[in-house]
């Protein structure tokens, strides 16, 4: 059975749904503030966006292994077709499903305990954990630099600013929030509220516009239109000439569509 997606579709309904966790919050926000009660704890249980294990945080870790799953049938196709692009897509996909799990268990509050042995950080740098996380993301990112630069320019757009606005929230979001949390404490405050959405929110939309620009990529390069489970090229030993070397890979590439590819040593 075919399985066919809509890229732009996705990024609707996925919208949509932010705005809707986005709304659930700021509620529960104002019932904690204004009617507190048995309720009002409840709708903040489900719904606080700076909550764990909860549905905005289940929807986020669907998201993360959506991604994830996208991730590994690229690389697995670019593997099939000689491409030595696909380890940088396989380790994308790794990296995307330890994210998926962080989102639900909170790995990376592991490292603000740690971080506690050398030293008391307050301000700014109150959730210490953006230190060597920091640090890892600008190592990553080197890494995947050459291969994102020569990625299809639409393509490479998409990653580029997905990745952008995520670290920009997830690293961002919290040097605010720590500097908010040293004056206010864990005193419920407006600006603590407008920080939680757009933390969150910018988060789950950059991931949705990576979902989308990953998509796109699926549906110019590799079948049309996308779809996850039947490939184009359902038995490539059939078409073992077309795809002989990942050189004759990138000529199929380039003939399907006016984009720019490289090769990857």
């Amino acid at each position: 059975m075919n399985i066919k997606i809509v890229p732009k579709e996705v990024l609707k309904y996925t919208f949509r749904i932010v705005v809707f966790f986005a709304i659930m919050h700021t509620i529960a926000f104002f019932m904690n503030a204004f009617f507190p009660g048995a309720i009002a704890r409840k709708m903040s249980s489900a719904f606080n966006l700076d909550y764990e294990q909860n549905l905005p945080a289940l929807f986020s870790f669907l998201q993360f292994w959506v991604v994830a799953i996208v991730l590994g049938l690229i690389a697995y196709w670019e593997f099939r077709a000689k491409s030595k692009s696909f380890r940088y897509w396989s380790t994308l996909s790794i990296i995307f499903i330890y994210l998926g799990i962080d989102e639900l268990l909170e790995i990376h509050e592991i490292l603000v305990r740690l971080m506690s042995k050398y030293g008391h950080f307050t301000g700014v740098l109150h959730y210490s954990w953006i230190i060597p996380v920091g640090i890892l993301v600008a190592i990553v990112g080197l890494f995947f630099l050459r291969f994102v630069l020569q990625l299809p320019i639409r393509t490479r757009n998409g990653f580029i600013l997905s990745g952008l606005v995520f670290v920009a929230s997830a690293i961002g979001g919290d040097v605010i929030s720590g500097y908010l949390w040293s004056i206010y404490g864990d005193f419920p405050n407006i600006l603590t509220a407008i920080e939680n959405v757009m933390e969150e929110g910018f988060e789950m939309l950059s991931i949705a516009y990576f979902l989308y620009s990953l998509l796109n990529y699926y549906h110019d390069f590799i079948n049309e239109p996308v779809n996850l489970t039947v490939s184009k090229y359902r038995n490539l030993d059939d078409s073992h000439e077309e795809f002989d070397s990942a050189n004759n890979f990138e000529k199929i590439l380039l003939e399907k569509q006016s984009y720019r590819t490289g090769t990857f040593d």
